[in-house]
């Protein structure tokens, strides 16, 4: 397909900060990697709005005011208590600075927050979590479904909503039958999916000897989120590996997650005194954020890929099958989309049988998380026997790699998913046109908001980066975080909120943390080393902190302190200028 016209799309604000959706995430990389000409993205860079915020009064000024004065176009969002929830939880931050973004349409994925400024398009993986916050994965059933149903409906159905797309067959079929609307149905399409090419070497090895000790990787997640390890099934590879090491097979078992605590892993059945002697030996835990560079170089040099998940995780299985990793995946819900047993990987069974539920009132199918021992045992069995017999024919394992490195080739190219994802959003953009003529009038927006954009060259170092706040380093006086290809420097060691991540949070609401970004941790310029100015700068926010708590209830107190805050500052600002 080919684009008709130049196409701009605005990529929302929540995209580029907010924490539970992942924003830059690397499912979602060929998108902007290999967009077709013609083909217009525009993000807000944190970094450059940082910066900006705190030297451009005047932009700081017209931003502060933009979002205090913003209002929710659709009055759908203001009738219904569950929309004003919706627009609480989201935050007037994101819709004004979405509304400000040069655009034509918007792009949203996983959970939508159309600012209805412009027409968007939206992309999903799974079924629970377009309803985000309401809905989470894992937690069944669906509550107040009925008002959801009427609620998301009505955003679907609209005429601004272009498109709802999604790589997972069941995912559009939930979509249809909870919504039971031939509006939305018109607007379900399934796209496909792929891995940029910007995110692996440039040829993986076509042999990788199956020679003693064998190698094993077992990664939490591509986004590599801490909290994740026993829903990836990272305690049922630590079983796995005890099996095999009683039985006498040598080889190495890389963890790329945090160690969870020991009373943790014992209630889940893991013999931690075998992970501490294992520890350093055959078990090699890896707890810092990996580039993807490191990632792919881990992954190329492992004979599989554990990933007993209890949910899809569709980055890490094709990753590892472009670069020669055999995935070890079960068959929850979207698995078939990527793997065929014992063709291109190897498939455990029994994960959608106990996990996965019809709703009698919805007639969906929900995942539900739970310890499920004898799960678990079933799914040791299968993983120690399937591998091991692998490990006893090098030729069928050869032939499984091989042909998983041509499936991934094939199958998920990156340029095929963006070239036919971004081809099917020109055609329904034009068919938009046609109803609504005015879509192409030009809008107006603050000059100095085009200065911050995130520009070409930056968007590799945006998904290179972590897709959750990492902590890096912390002192005890300030502390150091990566997200989003950026480093963001926190004063003290505040308790962050969502929010809290944003650059313009500080200037919209008194008490919050003030954050300094950086491309580099060498752009902080050292303020997170303790120093007597550091300690004396965290012992003034932690005051202004404790002040502002305890004044709160009292509105008139709590706003005239406030401002007197404000002049104190501007006054100390304006010195500090004079005698530089």
């Amino acid at each position: 397909m080919k684009i008709h016209s130049q196409l701009s799309v605005a990529v929302p604000w929540s995209m580029t900060h907010y924490i539970p959706l992942n924003g830059f995430h690397p499912l979602y990389r060929p998108l902007f990697d290999e967009r077709p000409r013609g083909i217009e993205l525009n993000a807000i860079d944190n970094v450059k709005l940082s910066k900006a915020l705190q030297f451009d009064e005047l932009l700081r000024q017209s931003l502060v005011e933009r979002v205090r004065s913003v209002k929710f176009k659709s009055a759908h969002f203001r009738i219904t208590n569950l929309g004003r929830r919706y627009c609480r939880y989201f935050d007037r931050t994101n819709l004004a600075l979405t509304e400000l973004l040069p655009g034509q349409i918007e792009l949203h994925h996983t959970a939508p927050f159309p600012s209805w400024y412009r027409p968007f398009v939206f992309h999903c993986e799974s079924f629970l979590p377009v309803f985000y916050p309401f809905a989470h994965q894992g937690t069944r059933p669906l509550r107040g479904f009925e008002s959801l149903r009427k609620y998301y409906c009505k955003m679907f159905s609209a005429d601004e909503c272009l498109g709802i797309f999604s790589h997972i067959p069941e995912t559009l079929s939930s979509l249809s039958r909870f919504f039971g609307n031939s509006l939305v149905d018109g607007k379900l399409l399934l796209s496909r999916i792929g891995i940029s090419t910007h995110t692996l070497p440039i040829a993986a090895k076509e042999k990788l000897p199956l020679l003693p000790p064998f190698r094993a990787l077992f990664i939490n997640s591509a986004h590599q989120n801490p909290a994740s390890f026993f829903l990836r099934g990272g305690h049922i590879v630590l079983r796995f590996w005890k099996e095999l090491r009683q039985r006498g097979t040598d080889g190495r078992l890389y963890m790329r997650c945090c160690r969870p605590t020991d009373d943790e892993l014992v209630k889940n059945g893991v013999d931690t005194e075998f992970v501490k002697v294992e520890t350093g030996r055959s078990v090699i835990w890896i707890e810092n954020y990996l580039s993807n560079k490191e990632l792919n170089a881990l992954m190329g040099s492992v004979h599989f890929m554990l990933l007993p998940s209890a949910s899809l995780h569709s980055v890490s299985i094709m990753q590892a099958m472009a670069l020669g990793a055999i995935p070890v995946v079960t068959d929850t819900v979207g698995t078939s989309r990527y793997v065929r047993d014992e063709e291109d990987g190897i498939v455990l069974k029994g994960v959608r049988r106990a996990r996965w539920f019809t709703d009698p009132h919805t007639d969906i199918e929900f995942d539900h998380f739970s310890r499920d021992e004898t799960l678990d045992a079933s799914l040791i069995a299968q993983l120690t026997t399937r591998v091991l017999a692998l490990l006893q024919s090098p030729d069928a394992y050869g032939r499984i790699r091989s042909r998983a490195m041509n499936r991934a080739t094939k199958n998920f190219s990156g340029s095929q998913f963006s070239e036919d994802f971004w081809g099917k959003v020109g055609d329904l953009y034009e068919r938009y046109k046609k109803t609504h003529p005015q879509c192409d009038s030009p809008i107006l927006h603050l000059p100095s908001v085009g200065f911050n954009l995130v520009t070409d060259s930056d968007w590799s170092r945006l998904f290179e980066g972590p897709t959750q706040p990492t902590r890096r380093l912390s002192t005890g006086v300030g502390r150091v975080s990566e997200h989003s290809g950026g480093f963001i420097y926190t004063s003290g060691t505040p308790l962050m909120k969502i929010h809290d991540w944003s650059p313009m949070r500080a200037y919209i609401h008194w008490g919050a943390p003030r954050l300094q970004f950086s491309t580099t941790i060498k752009g902080l310029e050292g303020k997170f080393l303790e120093s007597k100015n550091a300690r004396l700068r965290f012992i003034r926010a932690s005051l202004v902190r404790t002040v502002s708590r305890f004044l709160k209830p009292y509105p008139a107190i709590y706003k005239f302190c406030a401002q007197l805050l404000d002049v104190a500052r501007r006054s100390h600002r304006a010195i500090f200028l004079v005698r530089r």
